[in-house]
């Protein structure tokens, strides 16, 4: 690679100081054109590894939203409130897709005469979070 190496000037023959060694200013400039090269490449690093964390962390608050959007939709559910409330409309909506699909694998009634799909959402949810969420923030971390 071009620019890992050492400096041109260090290539050529060094004169010995006076006490047999190299002069001061010839090892701080090595010293410098080491470490420069050593972070050339960290900035690009840094910045992904930011990128990687602002995703774990909008995934972390997505799904913890997501979690509490449920549990009010399952608790509002137990007092049978108007359907066509703006509220109860909105958390249909948003609750919907994704409770619609565990029901449907979910056997009939699933033989306790309750709807467990919210609490299958919230496990799966949380799988999700513990799971796919900390290791991006491991990812981030091992980046920095």
């Amino acid at each position: 690679m071009a620019g890992c190496g050492f400096p041109q000037s260090f290539k050529k023959s060094r004169k010995p100081s006076a006490k047999g060694g190299e002069s001061f200013g010839q090892a701080f400039a090595l010293q410098k054109h080491f470490f420069d090269n050593l972070d050339s490449h960290k900035g690009d690093d840094l910045v992904f590894a930011n990128l990687v964390l602002i995703i774990a962390k909008l995934l972390d608050l997505g799904i913890d939203l997501y979690v509490i959007v449920i549990i009010i939709r399952a608790i509002l559910c137990w007092f049978n409130p108007n359907p066509y409330n703006p509220g109860m409309m909105f958390l249909t909506k948003i609750t919907d897709p994704v409770l619609e699909r565990i029901r449907r694998l979910l056997p009939l009634g699933s033989g306790v005469g309750l709807d467990l799909s919210p609490l299958i959402a919230i496990f799966g949810l949380l799988f999700i979070k513990y799971f796919l969420v900390s290791t991006l923030y491991d990812i981030s971390a091992g980046l920095k």
